[in-house]
């Protein structure tokens, strides 16, 4: 008989509750994507807010905890623990968590606040066989897969150069895409700022800066920050040597182009659009759910491990290093 795994979720917000309900056909939140997976056991959740819990805990099922102990003293057992509270508060619960007897904490992104939290937390969880898996959402996604796989078959060529759109703050949303950058194309350095916009949180400014591949050609990759207030935008649109990559509606629909004579004038070159895809953005917790699920029962790789939590927050880091230069030269 498959094994089942008993899940509690720390915070009953949007994002852990309240984005969907079960009737939802797109799968939107933690309660729901574990809902889907068989063996999966949802304990129930914890939250400060109680009528929030029990909110949750009536839709969901399981039980509304006063605490995190609370949980604990009245479980039998708990495997997994996900993680959806502010960023500001994920320091110190995980490092209660990695007091506890569990197998994995699922953690929305960005892990912690800091490269050097997020290397002491990892150590310790390395340390305490604890696994660590990140809402890094798009890489659950096969779409996603699939058009890793299709950059890494080397059908396009090199990357040249590309620009990305994002606003609603450089950590909260700019972390989304510092991971994407990373998991499909590689390696990337900032190397200068252009603008600051305070367009949603408080002191998680949105920034426009530039990229620079660690490859010889240094290809340039734009960050342009979206002011929040009048629309939401998350897109990219990526160039190569033989064909060209576009994320589209908030990544609902990915766009391939090759590169074919021109329709109209003779020895030119143009780009065509080949095919259009439309994703599972909207599943994409169900998959998570599912990558979770497998890795516990059958030892199969985990689809965002620490090493993305680790990879993203060098990248932010150093951008943010660039962007107190722009701030002290008086831009």
């Amino acid at each position: 008989m498959p094994p089942v795994f008993n899940v509690l979720i720390i915070g009953a917000g949007q994002i852990g509750a309240f984005y969907d309900t079960p009737k939802n056909l797109q799968v939107l939140t933690h309660a729901h994507g574990f809902s889907q997976v068989d063996g999966f056991n949802l304990l129930g959740f914890v939250d400060t807010d109680t009528d929030k819990a029990e909110q949750a805990a009536r839709l969901w099922g399981g039980q509304a905890f006063l605490s995190i102990d609370d949980a604990f003293g009245q479980c039998a057992s708990i495997d997994v623990v996900c993680l959806t509270t502010p960023t500001a508060t994920h320091l110190d619960l995980l490092r209660s968590l990695a007091t506890r007897p569990i197998r994995m904490v699922f953690a929305e992104k960005p892990l912690v606040q800091t490269l050097n939290d997020a290397h002491e937390i990892v150590r310790l969880y390395t340390e305490r066989d604890i696994a660590l898996a990140i809402n890094f959402i798009r890489r659950f996604v096969p779409e996603f897969q699939a058009l890793k796989a299709h950059i890494q078959s080397g059908l396009l060529g090199e990357f040249q150069s590309g620009v990305a759109y994002y606003g609603k703050g450089f950590l909260n949303n700019g972390s989304h895409h510092l991971d994407l950058i990373n998991f499909l194309l590689g390696s990337f350095h900032c190397v200068g700022v252009t603008e600051s916009l305070d367009d949603f949180w408080p002191h998680d400014p949105s920034l426009s800066f530039r990229l620079e591949a660690d490859n010889p050609k240094k290809s340039p990759l734009l960050l342009k920050a979206v002011d929040a207030r009048h629309y939401t935008l998350f897109e990219f649109d990526f160039l190569f040597e033989k064909g060209r990559l576009r994320m589209i509606n908030d990544g609902q629909t990915l766009e391939y182009y090759t590169v074919e004579p021109h329709p109209h004038v003779s020895g030119y070159q143009s780009l065509t659009l080949a095919r259009r895809v439309d994703t599972r953005i909207h599943q994409a917790m169900a998959f998570a759910a599912e990558n979770l699920y497998h890795y516990l029962a059958d030892g199969i790789a985990l689809q965002c491990d620490a090493s993305a939590a680790i990879q993203s927050l060098e990248l932010y880091e150093e951008t943010l290093y660039q962007a107190n230069r722009y701030e002290k030269q008086g831009c």
